[in-house]
This record gives structure tokens, C-alpha cells and sequence, in this order.
């Protein structure tokens, strides 16, 4: 039992006399690379995934979908305002205006979610009533003929970029976005390659480096054996 009980204790001195001559710069040092590392793939992980072909086509597509929407809305607004007598609406609504611009009433902070679906006359209605629609004719005439283009013009910039990006095709564009990934990965791996001072020189790095040296100050023998 007793030399048992020795062989345990020399275990002990053994481990701790290895803790203690373990370099505190370097396990720091180590425990900072694995941290910024695993922070930095997440990041590149997550980066792969928003960048395939399938994410970029639906995000093009439901922007598409989009400005399809709001053109809708628009030309049925263009549509009205050309049929309505607006001197004789003006005259009944206007006292009730709180003249905000009519765009901001309509859309609001919608513009990712407001659908064709979500357009009824009596909602409309109560919308222009509310807004600036009836104060100037011209104005809200200028207003709504501005978004239309604006999102006619976007409208083509997007279909351009499905068509391109099918033209490109599914195995052609995940082949050049695994190629960028690599690369992205390898300047991760130099990063961290690199010696203590150019690596401090990274605000990220150095953030992590002290959030080590933290962990540290509270447990030195169990962080340099984890980190040695």
C-alpha cells in the first residue's frame, strides 16, 4: 500500500513539476490560436453555407419576388390616382392627413414582408387618408412614378443575377466558391502560423489572448496542463 501511495505521489510531483515549467506565454499563446481558430471557422463555416448556389438563388429569388410586389402596389396605386377626382378627395380628407409621406404610411418597415396579398382597397384607403396622399397631387404622383422605377430598374438587376447565375451553373459555382473557401481557410492558417507579435497586432486576436490570460490567473496549474 505504501508504495502505492509513493508511486501516486510521484505521478503528482511529476505532473505538477511539468505544469510548473511549462512556459506561461506559450500555453496562453496556445489556448488563443484554438480559440480564434474555432471562432474564425465558425465564421468561414458559416460563410460557406449563406455562399452556395442554392442560398444565392433563393435570396435573388425572394428578392425578385419582392420588387414584384411592391411594382404591383405601386401601378395599382398609379391606377387609381389617374381615376380618382382628386380635388374633390382632398377637399373631404384632407383635414384628416398627418402628413406623413404616403410610401412610409404604406410600406412602413415592410418592405421584406408586405405581399400582394396585403393589399385591399379599404386598407389603402385608410392609408392615403392618413398620410400626405391627398395634399398634392403632383407630389404623390412624383413619389409613387420614383419607387416604380426604382424598383423596376432593381427588378432587372436581380433577374440579370438568376439568369447569370444559372448560366454559371450549380457545379461551376460551388466549385469556385469551394476554391474561395480554401483560400480563406489557408489565410486563417498563415494568421495563426504567424509569431506572438504580428498575431497581437489582430484586434480579435488580442482580445482572445487576454481573455486566456484571464482563464489563467484563476487555475495556472490545470490551464498549463491543458494548454502545454
Amino acid at each position: 500500500m505504501k508504495i502505492i501511495k509513493k508511486f501516486i505521489l510521484l505521478i503528482m510531483f511529476i505532473l505538477l513539476f511539468k505544469n510548473a515549467s511549462a512556459n506561461p506565454l506559450t500555453t496562453i499563446q496556445n489556448c488563443a490560436d484554438e480559440k480564434i481558430l474555432n471562432e474564425k471557422l465558425m465564421s468561414l463555416n458559416e460563410w460557406e453555407v449563406i455562399n452556395s448556389y442554392d442560398a444565392i438563388l433563393k435570396e435573388h429569388t425572394n428578392r425578385l419576388k419582392k420588387h414584384k410586389s411592391i411594382i404591383a402596389i405601386i401601378e395599382e396605386e398609379l391606377n387609381y390616382l389617374s381615376k380618382i377626382n382628386f380635388v374633390q378627395f382632398q377637399d373631404e380628407y384632407r383635414k384628416f392627413s398627418l402628413e406623413i409621406p404616403f410610401l412610409v404610411v404604406l410600406f412602413g418597415n415592410y418592405f421584406d414582408t408586405f405581399q400582394w396579398n396585403d393589399y385591399n382597397e379599404n386598407l389603402m384607403q385608410e392609408k392615403r387618408i392618413l398620410s400626405d396622399y391627398f395634399i398634392d397631387y403632383n407630389k404623390t404622383k412624383s413619389s409613387l412614378q420614383t419607387m416604380l422605377k426604382t424598383h423596376q430598374f432593381l427588378k432587372v438587376e436581380v433577374v440579370n443575377k438568376i439568369n447569370e447565375l444559372k448560366k454559371i451553373g450549380k457545379i461551376e459555382y460551388n466549385l469556385s466558391s469551394n476554391k474561395k473557401f480554401k483560400k480563406k481557410n489557408q489565410k486563417l492558417k498563415n494568421m495563426i502560423e504567424k509569431n506572438l507579435d504580428d498575431k497581437m497586432l489582430n484586434k480579435n486576436y488580442n482580445l482572445q489572448f487576454f481573455t486566456c490570460e484571464k482563464e489563467r490567473v484563476k487555475s495556472p496549474i490545470s490551464f498549463d496542463y491543458k494548454w502545454k
